[in-house]
């Protein structure tokens, strides 16, 4: 069972490390791009439907 919980720990750290990575990822295609707050936000809310 500690094996189990182990590795449940681990993954939950790599999918942390997975989704502060696409955050960041998507900061830097937004500042690429030079969007604004807004127009940004509508990306968000678009691909947030998409999950």
């Amino acid at each position: 069972m500690q094996a189990f919980e182990t590795k449940k720990e681990e993954a939950q750290d790599l999918q942390t490390q997975i989704t502060q990575t696409k955050v960041k990822m998507d900061k830097m295609v937004f500042n690429l791009y030079s969007l604004k707050n807004y127009e940004t936000g509508i990306i968000e809310n678009a691909l947030s439907c998409l999950s």
